[in-house]
């Protein structure tokens, strides 16, 4: 199968994480082109402001014609935009479609039961389906995901049950499926399937790192951590930092031990935080500007 025609971006890591270097390469040859050409499409100036997560996956990242800013740490849950009705939507809709997937399966085939239907089920079913599920996405839903963040512009509905319809739908099709725990499928149901396995980065990191009962070993080597640096530029600590998640993601490709690797991410992250933080403080100024002081002319 040529990747290339699949309708994502086809990236992975054996370890399911989210890398620098994923990120970046996500970041040059998917985010900056397709902006680029959607810009050019709108007879737009390509200048841009990328909103992300502070997810250690995500690494800071200068372009010309692109502002990134972070979010504040621990704030997911509260400011994310794809955290405020995005990804509930997503998965509604794609519970959805992986239902019809099955029906259409059954009804084409009368000698196949649910179970064989679901082992026809592949990854590029997967895909298809999520590809269906996005183009759903209504603009009302995408414009309240910047409630907390950007009142102004979310677009204000008389009536708001997307979420009540696609329900139903999901409801008549488990009913004409039918069979144990199709049937009498509920919301409780579609929630569960909502919440199941649904883990973030952190998350993620933090699982592995509870598995690890072993004492941390003390790398301090005495020196005076409050000790600032004689002289860092910002090119400096960019390449230094870019260095530095070569290493980190040359670990994470490598090595099959999950409890060393993740002391080892544990402890590097620690290690380099206070470039990281160093790095960010150089751009705090120009990173705090105003949305609209941004994109004026």
């Amino acid at each position: 199968m040529d990747l290339k025609k699949l309708p994502v971006h086809w990236m992975a890591n054996k370890k399911a994480w989210v890398t620098a270097s994923l990120f970046k390469e996500w970041f040059e040859k998917c985010f900056v082109p397709e902006v680029r050409g959607y810009m050019i499409s709108k007879n737009l100036e390509f200048k841009v402001l990328l909103l992300i997560d502070n997810a250690p996956g995500h690494p800071v990242i200068e372009h010309p014609n692109v502002k990134v800013l972070f979010l504040p740490p621990n704030t997911t849950s509260l400011l994310q935009p794809l955290d405020q009705g995005i990804i509930a939507a997503l998965k509604t809709y794609y519970i959805k479609h992986s239902f019809r997937f099955i029906l259409n399966k059954l009804e084409s085939n009368s000698a196949i039961n649910v179970i064989s239907a679901w082992k026809d089920f592949n990854v590029k079913n997967c895909i298809d389906c999520i590809k269906i599920a996005v183009k759903d996405i209504t603009k009302t839903t995408l414009s309240k995901c910047w409630k907390n963040l950007w009142q102004d512009v979310v677009l204000q509905e008389e009536s708001d049950n997307e979420g009540l319809v696609t329900y139903a739908e999901i409801f008549e099709l488990a009913k004409s499926i039918g069979g144990e725990g199709f049937d009498d499928m509920d919301i409780d149901d579609i929630n569960e399937l909502f919440d199941l396995y649904a883990l973030d980065d952190a998350e993620i990191i933090h699982a592995i790192d509870n598995n690890n009962n072993n004492d941390l070993e003390n790398a301090e080597d005495g020196e005076d951590e409050d000790a600032p640096p004689v002289s860092l530029s910002s090119k400096i600590l960019r390449e230094g930092l870019d260095k530095a998640a070569d290493l980190e993601n040359h670990f994470i490709d490598h090595d099959p031990n999950d409890e060393r690797l993740s002391k080892f991410r544990r402890d590097f992250k620690n290690a380099m935080e206070c470039y990281q933080d160093l790095y960010k403080e150089m751009h705090k100024e120009k990173s705090q500007r105003l949305l609209t002081d941004y994109f004026k002319n």
